[in-house]
């Protein structure tokens, strides 16, 4: 049975790794990786699927981590591109 996501804004931003938010990152998140998730998002365009592009790229990067946590990480990304994450 797949995970439920979490609702948007579910994670705190402070948590997990004890490290800073910054940019509407989660603290777990290291820059490089959001970064590239933003860019992934972009390249993807605000018609196409932003959230599934962002999310393949922290998946690759963290492969344990649950799916609901990849997705919401995912939003995350494609918000701080200035579009709406569904």
């Amino acid at each position: 049975m797949p995970e439920a996501p979490l609702p948007p804004g579910a994670l705190p931003l402070r948590a997990l790794a004890g490290g800073r938010a910054a940019a509407g990152r989660p603290a777990w998140l290291d820059a490089a990786t959001f970064a590239l998730m933003r860019r992934a998002a972009r390249a993807s365009g605000p018609q196409g699927d932003a959230v599934t592009a962002a999310r393949d790229v922290v998946a690759a990067r963290h492969p344990a981590l649950p799916a609901a946590l990849l997705t919401e990480a995912a939003r995350l990304a494609v918000s701080a591109c200035g579009w709406d994450a569904p």
